[in-house]
């Protein structure tokens, strides 16, 4: 195994390893030890590698990411593997800007209690980022139209 730097267009802090099997033999491991080696090619160690895990986090984490149910926040992961790693991230400010697009684009009329209940989920995310002022313009709006979370809006009105 050798730090991924070692290796052109490669970047961030994570080990490559070569490995070399016969493919005739189908077997599972259950550990196998990798020697070490570091930027200039010397050995620093021994690794042990388990073959018998659980599901990977990239799949785990993809049960988060669906885009057709209403949320409060927007989660980006748009790499899965250990060189992207630090661009995933959770994003209140997204969910917010996804609600209040649906609200300038559903400007008919015929949907109005879709607008409401966008309203609701704004509400709520501004909250969660402690802007109260906001939070209760958009509570406001679902109460004085009688949007289908209305008690829940006057509740947290009520709590501010």
């Amino acid at each position: 195994m050798v730090p991924a730097n070692t290796f052109d267009n490669v970047q961030g802090e994570f080990p490559i390893g070569f490995f070399i099997w016969n493919t005739e033999a189908i077997e599972k491991f259950k550990q196998i030890t990798a020697d070490v080696y570091n930027f200039e090619g010397e050995f620093i160690g021994e690794k042990k590698l388990y073959g018998n895990l659980p599901e990977s986090i990239n799949k785990w984490i993809k049960i988060f990411d669906n885009k057709s149910v209403k949320g409060i926040g927007f989660m980006g992961n748009p790499s899965p593997d250990f060189q992207h790693n630090n661009q995933l991230y959770i994003y209140n400010l997204k969910g917010i800007e996804h609600f209040e697009k649906s609200i300038e684009l559903n400007n008919s009329g015929t949907f109005s209690n879709l607008n409401l209940d966008a309203n609701y989920f704004i509400g709520k995310a501004y909250l969660l980022i402690d802007e109260k002022a906001k939070a209760k313009d958009h509570l406001q709006d679902v109460v004085n139209s009688k949007g289908s979370y209305y008690k829940k809006a006057e509740e947290l009105i009520e709590k501010l």
